[in-house]
């Protein structure tokens, strides 16, 4: 091995490590905003195969509006009571798991590149929101959705 390539590996090395330490310490500091503002909730912001995760197991109700401006790109709700999905509308959102939430309205899933959804448990009706999505998954269990035709595809 060159002397040059043993330096491009370890400037490489260096500027990872690097990399995942800074994403540690904004993992830290978003994690220490939200458990300051949402005592006692059962939540976790974390890195799950490279992708920004947010779980909530919280039965009370919490302001989610606070997720606002953090790039989360997957968002696990399982029995929230979680009123709107607004707070959503401008994250490079791939996954959503909703779990016995109350969500009612998804339209604010509609600019989203959503490529994984599950809706388990819910009163969910209308996926008219979901009809330009470019969806790779849909679960959907004892939901009352009333058509498929919107997320069918020709």
């Amino acid at each position: 091995m060159r002397v040059s390539e043993i330096f491009t590996e370890i400037k490489f090395f260096d500027i990872a490590q690097k990399y995942t330490s800074d994403v540690n310490k904004k993992l830290e500091t978003w994690n220490n905003k939200l458990k300051e503002n949402w005592e006692m909730a059962n939540i976790k912001l974390s890195m799950n195969q490279n992708k920004l995760t947010f779980y909530s197991a919280n039965p009370n109700r919490v302001d989610y509006s606070l997720l606002a401006g953090i790039p989360i790109q997957v968002l696990v709700f399982n029995g929230c009571k979680l009123a709107n999905l607004s707070f959503i509308e401008n994250m490079p959102l791939e996954e959503l798991t909703l779990f016995n939430c109350p969500v009612t309205d998804l339209s604010a899933l509609k600019n989203i590149k959503l490529k994984y959804l599950k809706l388990e448990n819910g009163p969910i009706k209308d996926l008219s929101p979901l009809e330009n999505a470019e969806l790779n998954t849909l679960i959907l269990k004892s939901v009352a959705v009333t058509s498929l035709k919107p997320v069918l595809r020709q």
